[in-house]
């Protein structure tokens, strides 16, 4: 491990140049830190919404790498983790797609189901929820959700356990490291999440990468399928 220029917390890992905090918050502090300051992700500006939809189509563009088996007809199941204000599930069920979401806010949970959704709320940081066991799905989405788990390797891998044979994972984070979010507590790169997903059982399939308006820096789309 290498400590980072002067920063007291921000170390990187040598061999697969992933950044991480250290100390990191505990569970019980990251649980009270969003409830106290409820932070809802705010609602994207339409100019950035449609810039979000242009760029996830394109890679939803390449889930032909999926086994058709796993496509179509009652297997085409979806499952967007850390759902926020929906606009993943959105883009997913334009597509076909038999979508459910899960998120940790309990109001955004909430207007989601009020709007017709499939949503609960679940806890990110413990990777094995109740809801997804016995579960299989085709697809299962992570966007700008990874940098802030506890244990990213846990929760890929309990993923990978809930997606059927050939089943697709796709990942967004941003390429960035902002010390200023306490819940960002990774800040992943391409060969960090390359390595991660293969040591929870996936191989790397496409990536893409584009700016949104709202952020000076890139996201990093990643789709990998499970390995057979």
């Amino acid at each position: 491990l290498v400590l980072v220029g002067d920063s007291p917390c921000l170390y990187t890992c040598e061999r697969c140049r992933l950044l991480f905090r250290d100390p990191r918050p505990s569970n019980a502090e990251l649980r009270s830190f969003y409830a106290e300051t409820q932070r809802a992700p705010a609602a994207p500006t339409p100019a950035d919404a449609r810039i979000y939809r242009r760029h996830r189509n394109h890679l939803y563009d390449r889930l032909d790498l999926v086994p058709r088996e796993n496509r179509l007809g009652e297997h085409r199941r979806a499952l967007d983790v850390g759902c926020g204000n929906g606009l993943n599930l959105e883009v997913l069920a334009r597509r076909g797609w038999q979508v459910e979401g899960v998120d940790p806010n309990p109001e955004q949970v909430e207007a989601l189901v009020e709007d017709g959704w499939t949503a609960a709320v679940a806890d990110l940081h413990q990777a094995a929820t109740e809801r997804w066991r016995g579960q299989r799905y085709n697809l299962v989405t992570l966007l700008h959700v990874i940098e802030h788990l506890s244990d990213p390797l846990a929760m890929i891998r309990s993923l990978a356990a809930v997606l059927a044979p050939g089943g697709a994972l796709v990942i967004e984070t941003p390429l960035c490291c902002d010390l200023g979010n306490l819940d960002h507590l990774f800040f992943f790169s391409g060969t960090s999440l390359r390595i991660l997903l293969r040591r929870a059982g996936f191989v790397w399939h496409a990536h893409h990468m584009y700016v949104a308006h709202r952020y000076a820096h890139d996201n990093l789309l990643v789709m990998a399928t499970k390995a057979q």
